[in-house]
């Protein structure tokens, strides 16, 4: 009964999934490209240039997620400095319409991180020019059932952020992990990136045996031009309707503000610690949304500016 049940939300989150990207509306993929969406976060540090970048970069690199930098290119004089990078995000339990919950695939997110340099220390870091690749399963063959141990652990995952808030959330929230200590902080950074190192393994294996493989958008697009079936056209018109309009499809809102963002925001947090600098601000698509007041990262938001204070999720650099 128990595997029955699985099975039929499985089903069920497939169709749910399908349904919010044939819509094609706006909400189930964020803005990518150079006018799409950017995250940045304004630090301050006595640091030269060269090891703001070094300290900026050093969990980026840890984990993967920018490849080797070379900092002989940065000196004193250096007003900006991109690099490229890879965000990788596993399967996420997202909210659809009418708030039913369905699993978004697993999603490479590419981009480029670029560094302002100002006077006085100042440097503004910018996530920008997104634009992201998918997991994207070949139909399996009804005749011939593939019950390889890839599949089985593809569906086991699904099963569990089904059922379960995502790992990042657990992690995450400043007043769960409390910044006095911050190695307990950089433990748990390794947990949860560990979990998708272990995850993406596996995709890996998927795609070796053939059943899915990486696309961009317009690959998922081409892939599915050559199926005549009705859901399947729906599913491709409401995708093409998001890449018209320069959309990332997979990348919803849901997504971005439950996972995406939290992640930056860890990996700045980290990184300014591991600086020795201060976070002075936090803007999206070029509104600010957290500011320092007197020592303490708040949002801009009043309510939630209130919120945070009275439950104690408030970032303040620890001077030990």
């Amino acid at each position: 009964m128990k595997k029955l049940l699985f099975l039929i939300a499985v089903c069920f989150s497939c169709v749910t999934a399908h349904a919010q990207i044939m819509y094609g509306k706006p909400q189930f993929g964020v803005p990518g490209g150079m006018e799409g969406r950017n995250y940045a976060v304004i630090i301050k540090s006595n640091k030269n240039r060269r090891q703001q970048v070094e300290g900026m970069t050093h969990f980026l690199r840890k984990y993967g997620i920018v490849e080797k930098i070379n900092l002989d290119e940065i000196n004193d004089r250096t007003s900006q400095f991109t690099v490229p990078f890879t965000l990788r995000q596993t399967q996420d339990a997202c909210k659809g319409l009418m708030n039913v919950k369905y699993i978004a695939c697993p999603i490479m997110l590419d981009g480029e991180l670029r560094f302002e340099f100002y006077e006085n220390g100042n440097m503004m870091m910018v996530i920008q020019n997104l634009s992201n690749r998918m997991l994207t399963f070949f139909d399996l063959d009804a005749a011939k059932p593939n019950n390889s141990d890839a599949i089985k652990e593809y569906l086991g995952e699904g099963s569990a952020v089904f059922t379960a808030n995502s790992l990042i959330g657990k992690f995450l929230i400043w007043a769960n992990v409390g910044l006095d200590n911050m190695q307990d902080f950089y433990a748990k950074m390794d947990d949860y990136f560990s979990d998708i190192d272990t995850k993406y393994k596996n995709y890996a294996q998927l795609v070796k045996e053939g059943e899915a493989k990486w696309m961009t958008p317009q690959e998922y697009l081409d892939y599915m031009s050559q199926f005549d079936s009705r859901n399947k056209r729906l599913t491709y018109e409401g995708v093409k309707k998001l890449v018209d309009d320069g959309r990332m499809p997979g990348v919803p809102e849901d997504r971005w503000e439950k996972n995406i963002r939290k992640a930056f925001d860890m990996l700045f947090i980290a990184s300014s610690e591991h600086l020795e600098a201060t976070i002075e601000g936090v803007a999206e698509d070029g509104e600010k949304t957290w500011e320092n007041v007197d020592g303490k990262v708040l949002p801009i938001d009043p309510k939630l500016r209130k919120t945070y204070i009275k439950k104690g999720w408030t970032y303040t650099h620890n001077e030990d």
